[in-house]
């Protein structure tokens, strides 16, 4: 991992800094980083997820997005614990998809950003899915003997 990129990173997002410190405090380290440009219509921003884990497993996903002309914003995604996992690419198990709750807003409704960075890390598994485990298991089926 490039440390470089982290700490530019950090340096241009202070409020990404102060929810990495403090993780680094509770004993997580760093496992990816994923940063985006967005477009949307008129605004544009970027999205910058931080995969942290600890000692016993733990895994958080840190997503921050800011785009022109609104806060910053921040949330704190607890991520199945990895000992759990079904296969090291899954990010998620069917435990963790039935149990999952929803801060709401305010003014009602659920927490946009929750709820897509959510719906992001199940499309990657399932994308996952798709290229990988049926074409291996279409490659085993070819293999059984008859």
């Amino acid at each position: 991992m490039n440390i470089d990129i982290l700490e530019l990173i950090l340096s241009k997002y202070p409020k990404l800094s102060k929810a990495y410190s403090e993780k680094i405090e509770k004993d997580y380290t760093l496992v990816t980083i994923n940063t985006e440009d967005v477009a949307l219509k008129e605004t544009e921003g970027c999205v910058i997820k931080l995969v942290m884990e600890n000692k016993i497993g733990d895994t958080i996903l840190l997503n921050y997005s800011k785009f022109k002309g609104s806060r910053d914003s921040i949330s704190v995604i607890q991520l199945p614990n990895t000992k759990k996992q079904i296969h090291p690419n899954l990010l998620l198990n069917s435990e963790h998809i039935r149990e999952k709750e929803f801060r709401t807003k305010l003014f009602g409704g659920y927490d946009t950003l929750e709820v897509n960075s959510f719906l992001d890390l199940i499309i990657k598994d399932y994308q996952f899915i798709e290229k990988e485990l049926i074409k291996e298991n279409d490659i085993l089926k070819i293999n059984l003997p008859k």
